[in-house]
């Protein structure tokens, strides 16, 4: 990647990327809610790391040609954060309003 100006659609690209970790993660956290056993933590962490890493790789591999630079992980930090932030508050009361309708 020579070209400053695919610098911006590769931050993009792997801030997308952290939006679908982040979005693993809460599927994670909804299923340990819903299985309240160890294995099921253990499953669920293993599957939020294969997610992730599946995600940062291949977001990587599609901005940069698997370059690694500062600023494409301070994309995926930031997409995974703000999807937490922001995101992850309307899944949550999404999922709690059809549990809610069910009952």
């Amino acid at each position: 990647m020579s070209n400053t100006l695919l610098q911006p659609a590769a931050f993009l690209t792997l801030f997308y990327g952290g939006i679908v970790a982040g979005l693993a993660y809460d599927v994670c956290r909804l299923l340990r809610r819903l299985i309240k056993r160890r294995l099921a933590d253990t499953i669920c962490d293993a599957f939020f790391i294969l997610c992730a890493l599946t995600a940062f790789l291949a977001a990587l591999l599609n901005a940069s040609g698997g370059q690694l630079r500062f600023y494409l992980c301070a994309g995926y930090i930031a997409g995974f954060f703000l999807e937490q932030w922001s995101l992850s508050y309307v899944f949550f009361k999404l999922i709690h309003t059809i549990a809610a309708g069910r009952s």
